[in-house]
Parts: C-alpha cells; sequence; structure tokens
C-alpha cells in the first residue's frame, strides 16, 4: 500500500492525467502490484463511492473551486502542479530533499 510520499505521489501524479478508473489502473497500477484487484474492487465498491463523495464534500467547501483537479499547496491553488506535481511538491521542500526530488531513482 502507498502509505509514504514517496510511493503515493507518484502514484496520484500518474492517476490525474488518466481519462477512466480503467485507463488509470492500466497505466498506473499494473495487475502485477500485488494490491491491484483490491484497489480496483474498493475503487468499483459502495464504499470507494463514499470515500470518493466525501472527497467532492471537502472539495466543494474551496473558495472559488470550479476545476478538477484542483491542486492546493500550502494553503494556495497551483496550476502548474496539475501538470508537474512532482516538480511543484520538492520545489516547496526543505533540504535535505528526498532523493526522488534530484531524480535518482
Amino acid at each position: 500500500m502507498a502509505t509514504t510520499p514517496d510511493t503515493y505521489v507518484p502514484l496520484i501524479g500518474c492517476i490525474q492525467g488518466s481519462d477512466s478508473l480503467e485507463a488509470a489502473f492500466e497505466a498506473c497500477i499494473p495487475p502485477t502490484n500485488p494490491n491491484h484487484q483490491w484497489l480496483l474492487d474498493c475503487a468499483r465498491s459502495a464504499y470507494g463511492r463514499e470515500l470518493l463523495f466525501r472527497a467532492g464534500q471537502e472539495t466543494a467547501q474551496i473558495k472559488d473551486f470550479n476545476f478538477v483537479p484542483w491542486v492546493v499547496l500550502d494553503g494556495v491553488r497551483v496550476n502548474d502542479a496539475f501538470y508537474a506535481l512532482e516538480e511543484n511538491l520538492c520545489s516547496r521542500l526543505d533540504a535535505p530533499k528526498p532523493k526522488e526530488c534530484s531524480g535518482e531513482k
């Protein structure tokens, strides 16, 4: 499971550009991932829809919200983060930055 930023930020970056749930899973969570089926089942379930609904309710509280995804970093909307989430996150981190910010893998 993606429990740390170095695992879930790249996943979010991948998913945010997908046209559908199926496209997101194909591109970002391949069948070889041990959590693939569990995540797909959750995303398609009533519980997954409930989580999405709750996230939508929180999003609706953002002033002047009119676009998805609406990326907020340090309390400010950052349009460029829609296209370059990792770069925008890394630019806000203090040293020492994680190796992912230097392009290392």
